[in-house]
């Protein structure tokens, strides 16, 4: 019979506990800046850049002078560089519900092969800020990615797409590969996006079958921050990128973001004094490792398939094919089972059902715990977010409280000890099977500790525990701070049954340290959690959120103009001219469903749903042609033209946004001469 878990094992624990949350701080602390004329990317070289491209900082949304100033700017930087840039007008309608003129700027550097690999980032800003970090931190990285390839031998050829109205409906990315001549060379694309200002540059998003790229940057990158469940939480998230076009159009594409600083998001403070400098050399390293590993790659032989695969802290990423997964959980689950069957005296049906009550019973007092904390602070300070700015009481009261349910847990299970040690194991291995099964970017957070712990528990059940611990920790606490950053403590009950779950081979170790302390934890991680209500809502960093009404202006309305109507196989084709009288450079289109529309072409581009409200941006004072294919004609449309004002009156640390439109302006098609014959 084996020892029982002691009193120095369950200290080992909790220093493995500390050591892993140490590290996981370590793990997001982005590199130092390297200085102008370094080896390699360096980010105040990016920043100069930068700092030229959005000059006085305007926000800049596409169709605005502000954003011509800034292409060319842009342009005036690249032509420096030593590239020949060129810049393609086109007119492009997005699947989302956009449509309008572009002016995207292409790079091209020839190489021996036709293929080429794109780095793709977007000029355009969001109209509440400058968009320092989004994008353009990316599109300072791209001139500086020029500068160095223009110089560099490259058998690929490479292609920089600066694309324009990313923010509007990723229309510049639409309108390169329906109508740029270079589209079809593209065979990979790298992306560059930010959620924030800070942070170190991880991999979030990839589109199928670019496993090959992955494996092929994790060689080149010196600290490959990447983990194929981030693609499937953002799967899940109502957002959208350029990479999302990519993906649409079948074209293997990576794509990076800072996420840290969230705050500064889409508003007045994303600004380059707002930007780590160390984050944009995080995000430039990854661009560079990812040129620098395909930039003789046989692109046009890439090979197909999907792996999984997770870095541990940064230092090392293990990856096989997707398809292995099953295989590889259901090989843990049996060392697992052959673990259990070495130490089976100690097991028995008791233990069975301790091990999976014990499991369960932390998820659900974790989940609990957290949402007491949440739903008291909420009752007490009247606000929905009352940890907004100051946001550690409240996590470390969350992580606290769920480390001493475990330890509570672990003393109500006392008894069967050290059967637990073993029954967790194949409990874990056995979860992971199902979860390979049905989703299998999520198995290794319990195939691989369990694997670990099963193989060291043929020495000692005790250390096998400890061990996968050891594991546990250093996968799921990065996958925990980097999910609190994208999520916020807003998700507070999900991140604490996660910790729980990461924390369950902890139960059996702590088990032998004093309930009646352990018990203590529970009053402290409370009152740290409402010190939260000592500090202010908002602060300097974290400033209140303030949204701006766009205003029309009175008198003003966009109108149909040189409309023609004749009848044809296909119904009533009406066509004409749509544009603002006061020269608006946005309007927005609603067709009645009554009218029976059929088919929209904006300047002979479909429209992919004529059915929903379609905004256009970019419209010149001429406007825009259209042709539509109709039932009714004489049915009213419904649109309205939207200029900016600027919001002369910001407050100390507010932020203004724009919220839609004031007033629809209906117009109509009608009257019309009708002709006698039916189309």
């Amino acid at each position: 019979m084996s020892s029982p878990p002691s009193r120095s094992t369950a200290i080992a624990a909790l220093v493995c506990i500390a050591l892993g949350m140490a590290a996981t701080l370590w793990r997001f602390t982005p590199q130092a800046p390297q200085p102008v004329g370094s080896k390699g990317f360096s980010a105040e070289a990016a920043i100069e850049v930068l700092g030229r491209i959005l000059a006085d900082e305007t926000p800049h949304p596409i169709g605005t002078p502000a954003q011509d100033a800034v292409r060319q700017r842009l342009m005036r930087e690249l032509t420096e560089a030593g590239a020949e840039p060129e810049e393609r007008r086109d007119f492009a309608c997005s699947p989302l519900g956009a449509c309008g003129w572009t002016n995207n700027i292409v790079v091209l550097l020839p190489g021996s092969r036709d293929g080429a690999l794109m780095y793709s980032c977007h000029t355009d800003s969001a109209p509440s800020g400058p968009g320092a970090s989004d994008d353009g931190a990316a599109v300072a990285i791209g001139v500086e990615l020029v500068r160095h390839w223009v110089q560099t031998p490259h058998e690929n050829s490479l292609i920089f797409l600066f694309d324009e109205g990313e923010e509007t409906g990723l229309l510049g990315a639409v309108a390169f590969l329906e109508r740029d001549p270079l589209a079809h060379r593209v065979a990979a694309v790298l992306n560059l996006e930010a959620r924030g200002t800070a942070g170190i540059s991880q991999m979030f998003e990839t589109s199928a079958d670019s496993s090959w790229m992955i494996s092929a940057w994790i060689g080149h990158a010196s600290y490959p921050f990447a983990n194929s469940l981030s693609d499937l939480v953002y799967d899940t998230m109502p957002n959208y990128t350029d990479v999302t076009v990519w993906e649409w159009f079948g074209i293997p594409a990576a794509n990076f973001a800072l996420t840290e600083n969230s705050q500064y998001y889409h508003t007045d403070m994303d600004t380059i004094e707002n930007l780590d400098p160390s984050s944009l050399q995080s995000h430039g390293d990854n661009a560079w490792a990812m040129f620098e590993a395909l930039g003789s790659v046989d692109l046009d032989h890439a090979p197909l398939g999907e792996l999984m695969y997770f870095d541990v802290l940064g230092l090392v990423v293990p990856r096989w094919p997707a398809a292995w997964t099953p295989w590889l959980a259901l090989g843990g689950f049996l060392l697992s089972a052959a673990a259990g069957w070495r130490g089976r005296k100690d097991l028995g049906l008791q233990s069975g059902f301790a091990a999976a009550g014990a499991w369960w019973l932390a998820i659900l007092l974790s989940a609990a715990w957290a949402g007491g904390l949440v739903f008291t602070l909420q009752a007490l300070s009247g606000q929905r977010d009352p940890w907004a700015a100051h946001g550690l009481p409240l996590a470390v009261g969350i992580g606290l409280g769920t480390l001493a349910i475990v330890g509570l847990i672990g003393a109500l299970t006392k008894s069967v000890k050290n059967a637990l040690t073993l029954t967790m194991a194949m409990l874990t291995a056995a979860f992971a099977v199902v979860l390979a099964v049905f989703v299998p970017a999520v198995a290794y957070l319990f195939a691989v500790p369990a694997a670990v712990a099963a193989v060291v528990s043929f020495s000692s059940p005790e250390r096998g525990a400890l061990a996968g611990l050891a594991v546990a920790v250093a996968l799921w606490f990065p996958l925990l701070y980097a999910l609190e950053v994208a999520l916020g403590l807003d998700a507070a009950i999900a991140l604490a049954a996660a910790l729980a779950l990461g924390l369950s081979f902890a139960i059996p170790l702590l088990a032998e340290l004093p309930w009646q302390r352990v018990a203590l934890v529970l009053p402290v991680a409370g009152l740290c959690a409402a010190s939260t209500l000592l500090f202010p809502h908002y602060s300097d960093v974290v400033p209140e959120r303030v949204y701006g009404q766009e205003v029309l202006s009175t008198g003003s309305e966009p109108v149909l103009e040189n409309l023609a109507l004749r009848a044809s196989e296909d119904g009533w084709r009406l066509s004409g001219t749509l544009r603002s009288m006061r020269g608006a450079s946005e309007l927005i289109l609603s067709i009645d469903e009554r009218a029976g529309i059929d088919s929209l072409l904006l300047e002979a581009s479909p429209v992919h749903d004529p059915q929903r409200d379609i905004a256009i941006v970019g419209v010149p004072p001429e406007g825009i042609r259209f042709e539509a294919v109709l039932v009714d004609p004489s049915v009213p449309w419904s649109f309205a033209d939207r200029t900016r004002r600027e919001d002369r009156e910001k407050r100390p640390f507010t932020t203004v946004s724009w919220t839609g439109f004031e007033e629809l302006v209906t117009g109509t098609a009608a009257p019309l001469p009708m002709a006698e014959a039916s189309p």
